[in-house]
């Protein structure tokens, strides 16, 4: 579908606390879209280093790039400041140090629109990553899988096949009539509360490609088992509240599948690998007679060969850049 001058403006917004390391790379990817029809809305998190003067630098060559300052308040009370001042038709979120295939816009404002004129107007578009390491290069892909398109609610539920924040092209209405990011209470399950409570309104649509780069540091791979699992159900009990209609198979095999990934991220045989693996038969004892476990261990399966394959790569061996990939 050829673009015409009359395009919807389509409002970026970023989350930004102390980003100074990324912040530049991050608009530039941003403002480097092939689709013009833009707004790219910063939003400062009090940070305290020289994240602000950097956006600033940027303002001055490039009148569709806007700050705004807040006192610290977390990501999605960022978020959520950047929704109200979002001007477009769609947000487009985007973390402070991913990165944006520059075709990425340009390719999920033509799906959505193209759907549009064959039923239900579609709500959200997301699309594939890439994974980054900290010099921007591809460390692997996302794990590969059939595009859930449509009525999505109750396998997104199961499963957050959306993936990152910075992913989704959202309709700003329905954004708004969510109520946009949940700022407390859901930890890293913010972004997935977020699409579900988009996909319960609306279908969803998806590009099948890797048009993001989701940048992970080494030390992402830490993590609080007991704290995650305490977001994961926070973020139950909170659609519970809204829905009562929630599939009890649902909510269990989305429990199911939490657990058997934190039980994958622990050393084998180790005390808090029994720890989890005591918590997945708690939740379910039949769990590995569901469907919803055969999906989650063939993509557990194919993460732990992709790092030993990186592993097994010679030393110095180069890895492409998301950029030039």
């Amino acid at each position: 579908m050829p673009f015409t001058q009359d395009l919807p403006l389509v409002s970026v917004i970023i989350p930004a606390y102390n980003s100074a390391s990324w912040i530049e790379l991050t608009l530039r990817s941003a403002l480097g879209q092939t689709y013009s029809a833009i707004e790219v809305i910063v939003v400062d998190d009090g940070s305290t280093d020289a994240t602000p003067d950097i956006v600033r630098g940027l303002m001055a060559g490039d009148a569709r790039l806007h700050l705004a300052l807040q006192k610290n308040g977390g990501a999605g009370a960022a978020r959520n400041h950047a929704i109200r001042l979002a001007k477009g038709e769609f947000i487009a979120p985007l973390d402070h140090d991913d990165l944006w295939s520059p075709d990425k816009i340009e390719k999920q404002v033509k799906c959505l629109l193209e759907a549009e004129p064959h039923g239900e107007p579609v709500g959200m578009v997301y699309c594939w990553s890439e994974i980054i390491d900290q010099e921007g290069r591809i460390i692997r892909k996302g794990v590969p899988r059939k595009a859930q398109q449509g009525h999505v609610f109750e396998r997104l539920l199961v499963e957050n096949f959306i993936g990152n924040g910075s992913t989704p092209l959202v309709r700003t209405s329905l954004a708004r009539k969510v109520g946009g990011y949940r700022e407390v209470g859901v930890g890293f399950c913010a972004d997935w509360i977020f699409y579900l409570m988009v996909a319960r309104q609306s279908r969803v649509a998806a590009v099948e490609e890797y048009l993001v780069g989701y940048r992970q540091f080494e030390t992402s791979m830490s993590h609080n088992p007991d704290k995650m699992l305490h977001a994961h159900d926070d973020m139950i009990e909170t659609l519970s509240s809204h829905y009562e209609d929630l599939s009890p198979s649902a909510i269990r095999d989305s429990r199911s599948a939490m657990r058997l990934w934190m039980l994958y991220r622990e050393r084998t045989f180790s005390a808090p690998f029994f720890h989890m693996l005591r918590k997945v038969f708690e939740n379910d004892c039949l769990f590995w007679a569901r469907a919803a476990t055969v999906r989650q261990l063939s993509r557990m399966s194919y993460v732990r060969c992709c790092r030993l394959w990186m592993r097994l790569r010679k030393p110095g061996q180069s890895r492409k850049s998301f950029i030039t990939a």
